[in-house]
């Protein structure tokens, strides 16, 4: 049955921290944010719901789970009335109205206590999808389950309801869309990192990440795929999210994030973020819409990281990209933009494997005739640009 859960409060207040770069200020494990006004709710792993302001600094904690194990919370969605919508790892969901927690589990009607992801229908219902034993839906009083396949092995990593109340389903074995009781699978690799590894984005656009193959998009007639060979920095994809630009933020298994502007990909390269698991990305937009002022809080396996003053005006396109001509190229590439004669430049394959490197040469040209043919990355400090030799 139901219970209802003891809250314990815990009120920390932090320092200020710096403006360049990110800040570690949470060393738990961070799988979901939610946004609720100027409060931000986050998922962690070990069994704290945790709320904070926009700044960082931190409100309140709840203790969900008090356990050694099975004790993450995967992901978190809010209801029409504001009620915080908890799943978890074998411990069912939680509800949570600022007052009163409640935990549902299968002696509730919960077809399965490990959950792995909570999406709000047009209804206020909620669908719960599960590790294996298919969805949950929970209006409040009665429970339904659905199943999308009749695979025993098929886990549920996220679903998400786009404007049309279509559900979009991502599972180890590939993309399912329901709608009516209507199921349409598509055969695409979408291991995506729980709720975090699909997203639909305001133009309705489907989003999902994958391990090891980059992102697709779907546009509801074209699958797009991207991958490295098109910026992205990492082809393993743990999380997406647009912010209020229209940008597609991807965070990456080990090589920091990924950023779509609409033509191009911005990577982000950070000495902080490398060989760290990016599993949910939030961006609070500056409200005057200028180039500095974004905070950018980003959750990892390894705590939360915030950056208070992300500098980067990726919707103007202001992050110079490298611009070479000719393309393809045979003995030298020339450069357009404003790029520094004395800056050092790198050519990789697409295995990240180095070819070239070396200083750009006079009236900014650089010598490819060495390489071999094929299609490579040029980098110049933070720009990138893909040629062909």
């Amino acid at each position: 049955m139901k219970k209802l859960l003891v809250i314990l409060g815990i009120i920390i207040s932090l320092n200020s921290f710096g403006q360049t770069d990110f800040n570690k200020i949470l060393n738990n494990e961070i799988y979901d944010f939610a946004i609720e006004k100027d409060t931000i709710w986050i998922c962690t792993g070990n069994g704290l719901l945790i709320k904070l302001q926009t700044d960082g600094t931190i409100l309140d904690s709840l203790i969900l789970i008090n356990s050694n194990t099975n004790n993450n919370l995967y992901s978190i969605a809010i209801d029409t009335n504001g009620v915080k919508w908890i799943a978890t790892e074998g411990k069912g969901i939680f509800s949570y109205n600022g007052d009163t927690l409640i935990n549902y589990t299968t002696q509730d009607g919960l077809v399965f206590d490990f959950t792995t992801s909570i999406a709000i229908d047009k209804l206020n219902r909620k669908w719960i999808a599960t590790e294996g034993k298919g969805i949950s839906i929970f209006d409040g009083t009665t429970w339904d389950t659905i199943k999308i396949t009749d695979n025993k092995k098929e886990t549920i990593y996220s679903i998400k309801i786009d404007s049309h109340d279509t559900k979009w389903i991502s599972t180890y074995f590939g993309i399912y869309e329901y709608q009516y009781s209507v199921i349409n699978k598509y055969n695409i690799d979408s291991y995506g990192y729980l709720s975090n590894g699909t997203l639909i984005d305001s133009k309705g656009n489907k989003w999902f990440a994958t391990s090891g193959n980059g992102v697709y998009k779907f546009d509801g007639v074209n699958w797009t795929q991207y991958t490295t060979s098109d910026g992205l920095i990492d082809n393993w994809i743990l999380s997406l999210y647009e912010d209020n630009y229209g940008n597609i933020w991807c965070g990456n298994k080990n090589s920091g994030i990924s950023i779509f502007n609409g033509i191009n990909w911005i990577p982000i390269s950070n000495d902080i973020l490398n060989n760290i698991e990016i599993t949910s990305i939030l961006v609070i937009s500056n409200k005057l819409k200028s180039s500095s002022g974004n905070k950018i809080w980003l959750g990892t396996k390894n705590g939360l990281y915030i950056n208070q003053d992300f500098h980067l005006n990726i919707k103007e396109n202001k992050i110079n990209f490298i611009k070479v001509f000719p393309n393809p190229a045979y003995n030298y590439l020339y450069l357009t933009n404003n790029v520094n004669i004395k800056s050092k430049f790198i050519i990789s394959n697409l295995n990240g494997q180095i070819v070239s490197q070396g200083n750009i040469l006079e009236n900014k040209k650089i010598d490819i005739s060495n390489i071999p043919k094929g299609i490579y990355i040029l980098k110049i400090g933070n720009k990138r640009v893909k040629f062909i030799k």
